[in-house]
């Protein structure tokens, strides 16, 4: 037992073999069955029922002492001490600060060999000080700490034919791409689409429609265009629209974005009136994209405020 103040960073997983036993009797909450194990386990999370919890065999997985075990300097004690405690621990080796090439590449491939023995899943590795004083020194970003480096392994690729780009307007006026490929199935999830981020990721790839391209799932996610295994020159032309796919008017090029700068687009409007009554705003329930779109058609409302004069 400790009585000292102790701040645990971790995470939540569902082991493969548990996930294997679970996912044909598991449902989401719209009926489907879950894609993998980081699917059912967020999906564990936000249940209300301690009950249906613990059925999912949700495990947590420490990896860092925030704070606590002062008198400790070595993570790497840290994480005795906490399985002393009772906690799981993120499996890890000790490093040399010597280390060779080929002797990471050993060590990377040990660990990736114990994850999948253990079924823990994983997308890559961390390399970090042991030292708690030494990585608390060299401070952090907004979002991570600088003693630390990722090494995320190379999703499996699976090849394509793309059949076409589809580009929306969002409600700040931004037209994004989105490839429109075959349907390949990776890993029990069926794809047939992926966003292309901007124009020079497009042109980049130097994209036409029915050429053969290389789609992956990053972090075992999102859908991702890695590569185009047909050569051209150049972007297939007429694959970059020069007006809104909405409105009709003529876009504008911001940098690598294409802009509608019409704030009368129906998109835009549409958009902006569904961010205003989303969960994250003002959560009113009920009031579904549909009905949205029903209602500015109809002319009823044109902007969020007039949701309180109808």
């Amino acid at each position: 037992n400790t009585t000292e103040e102790l701040r645990i960073t971790g995470e939540s997983v569902i082991f493969e073999q548990d996930f294997k036993k679970l996912k044909n009797l598991v449902k989401t909450s719209t009926g489907k069955q879950f894609s993998n194990t980081r699917n059912m386990a967020s999906g564990s999370l936000i249940l209300l029922d301690n009950q249906k919890f613990s059925q999912r065999k949700v495990r947590f997985i420490a990896f860092n002492v925030e704070y606590g075990f002062p008198e400790i300097d070595s993570l790497s004690d840290c994480y005795t001490k906490l399985n002393n405690l009772g906690f799981s621990v993120v499996p890890y080796v000790s490093v040399p600060i010597d280390v060779t090439e080929e002797e990471m590449t050993q060590i990377t491939l040990e660990l990736k060999d114990l994850a999948e023995e253990l079924g823990l899943p994983y997308d890559g590795i961390i390399l970090r000080y042991d030292s708690r004083s030494y990585g608390k020194s060299l401070g952090r970003t907004e979002k991570f700490y600088k003693d630390m480096i990722a090494y995320k392994f190379e999703n499996d690729w699976y090849e394509t034919t793309l059949t076409n780009i589809e580009w929306n307007t969002s409600r700040n006026g931004l037209v994004i791409p989105t490839a429109i490929f075959e349907e390949v199935n990776i890993e029990g999830v069926k794809i047939n689409r992926a966003t292309l981020n901007n124009l020079k990721f497009i042109k980049d790839l130097k994209l036409h429609v029915g050429d053969t391209i290389a789609i992956s799932r990053r972090n075992e996610v999102i859908p991702y265009v890695e590569r185009n295994y047909t050569n051209h020159d150049k972007v297939e032309e007429n694959l970059i629209p020069k007006i809104c796919p909405t409105c009709g008017k003529i876009l504008s090029q911001v940098r690598d974005f294409l802009v509608c700068t019409n704030t009368t687009c129906r998109a835009q409007i549409i958009g902006k009136i569904e961010y205003f009554a989303s969960k994250g705003a003002m959560n009113i329930e009920g009031l579904s994209e549909a009905t949205i779109k029903t209602f500015v058609d109809k002319g009823w409302i044109s902007k969020p405020v007039d949701l309180y004069h109808l």
